[in-house]
């Protein structure tokens, strides 16, 4: 005779689902589905992904500085080794932004330093066309392409800078190697904090400047093929722009735009003399 099956009535209830044994334990398919999301990711918190926190500035959308313009051709950032400050170079604005980091990252104007209407003013075109920022201790260095020179600006323990004079051949600075400083676009700073060097756009050179107790800076030669500087390799320097010393202070290397290359320096140790 064959077997009758017997079909479940319209309104019986489902059939129980039969626990899984993970480790020994009974768990039910939610927890396996919870336990599965917890072991996987998610693809969005991979390692050193990006997520847009927002923006201050000028631009629809973005939380307004006042003066306006502070942040016109923003071109170069720097942070504080602390991490509680940041400073912006703007080359169009020809000012230098302060900006205070919250515990959570965000950034809250503070100010700014340039001959911008209202801001702090410094000497007469020094901040022209600032480039590039650099740190070295409670100091501030700037780079400015249409001053052709670098301002130095001390930071104070709430992050506020103070005009500490400038290096160049605009009126109202230390003097150095004529056109040494044309066009100046690039800086770095040795982490011992005892040079720093300056990229030359326009005069196709590196210069040097040793820094003194108090941060000032003092020029101690350039190198290129400029007149007057340390002649290297014809053209490899033309149109310097970019500038990285090594965590040890030993070498230097310099981007060239027209140049088409990278060159490097090798960094005389500190001597006893400027101990």
């Amino acid at each position: 005779m064959k077997a009758i099956t017997r079909r479940p009535a319209a309104d019986a209830p489902p059939p129980a689902r039969r626990p899984v044994r993970w480790g020994g334990r009974l768990l039910s398919v939610a927890a396996i589905v919870l336990a599965a999301s917890i072991l996987v990711p998610s693809a969005q918190a991979a390692t050193g992904d990006l997520r847009y926190d927002g923006c201050i500035g000028d631009l629809a959308g973005c939380t307004p500085t006042s003066p306006a313009g502070a942040l016109d051709g923003a071109a170069a950032v720097a942070v504080t080794p602390g991490g509680t400050d940041l400073y912006a170079a703007s080359h169009t604005g020809d000012d230098v932004s302060h900006f205070r980091i919250d515990t959570a990252g965000n950034l809250i104007f503070a100010g700014c330093i340039g001959n911008l209407t209202g801001c702090t003013p410094v000497t007469a075109n020094a901040l022209d066309g600032a480039d590039a920022v650099a740190i070295s201790g409670a100091n501030l260095y700037v780079a400015a392409d249409n001053g052709e020179d670098v301002s130095h600006f001390r930071i104070d323990p709430a992050g506020n800078l103070t005009f500490a004079g400038c290096i160049g051949n605009l009126a109202g600075c230390t003097p150095v190697t004529a056109n040494a400083l044309n066009g100046a676009v690039g800086l770095a700073a040795t982490p011992s904090g005892t040079d720093l060097y300056a990229a030359s756009r326009l005069g196709n050179v590196i210069s040097h400047f040793r820094v003194d107790a108090a941060g000032n800076l003092i020029f101690a030669g350039c190198i290129g093929n400029l007149a007057g500087c340390t002649p290297i390799t014809p053209h490899v320097l033309d149109n310097a722009l970019g500038l990285a010393v090594t965590r040890d202070s030993a070498h230097l290397y310099a981007a060239a735009f027209l140049g088409n290359a990278v060159s490097h320096f090798t960094i005389a140790p500190l001597s006893a003399a400027r101990h």
